[in-house]
């Protein structure tokens, strides 16, 4: 059949693809995050986003597809429910630094949170509490540095990922320890 196209309400900020192909989460300045038929271009659902304002900056998808990840206004994370179209989980917004990436680990058991000072924080999905924040730039300290973290991606293997720091220095990582493997 023909694709419509999506007619998004509100400046759209963030968009991400469920892991079926079949669902887009769009993020715009609305107190929703929209989630879209790919196929009808209708939406199938809004997900709340209650007093946290906004939502969309950035979003993910846990990998079984189960969870939506998202940047609220105010630099929040959120965390929503598919199946029952509800906020799980909300951590409140840092100050500083700002949330600059986040991804699901494999086992979608944790997610790892880049953030403006060079700086990754692995949050406990479970419970939604910070586990561990790792330095990922040696000469800051985990919590002071002024050098961003600008990505975070995993390798397709699961058992590893890299960070970027200031668009020159990679950092590969184990994924299940958390333990540094080496800086390219």
């Amino acid at each position: 059949g023909e694709i419509k196209p999506l007619q998004a309400e509100q400046r759209v900020e963030a968009i991400a693809f469920h892991p079926n192909g079949r669902i887009l989460a769009v993020g715009s300045l609305r107190p929703t995050i929209s989630l879209w038929d790919v196929q009808t271009g209708e939406i199938r659902a809004y997900l709340k986003v209650g007093e946290r304002a906004w939502a969309g900056w950035k979003m993910a998808f846990s990998h079984d597809g189960s969870l939506l990840a998202g940047q609220t206004s105010g630099n929040g994370l959120g965390l929503w429910d598919i199946a029952v179209e509800d906020m799980r989980h909300y951590r409140p917004g840092w100050k500083r630094p700002a949330i600059e990436n986040f991804v699901f680990t494999p086992d979608d058991r944790h997610l790892l949170v880049g953030n403006g000072n060079g700086s990754l924080g692995v949050i406990e999905v479970a419970t939604f509490r910070e586990e561990k924040r790792l330095a990922v730039d040696r000469e800051s300290p985990p919590n002071v540095g002024s050098n961003p973290l600008l990505r975070v991606t995993l390798h397709p293997d699961g058992n590893r990922f890299a960070s970027l720091v200031e668009h020159s220095r990679i950092v590969i990582w184990d994924a299940q320890g958390f333990s540094r493997l080496r800086t390219l």
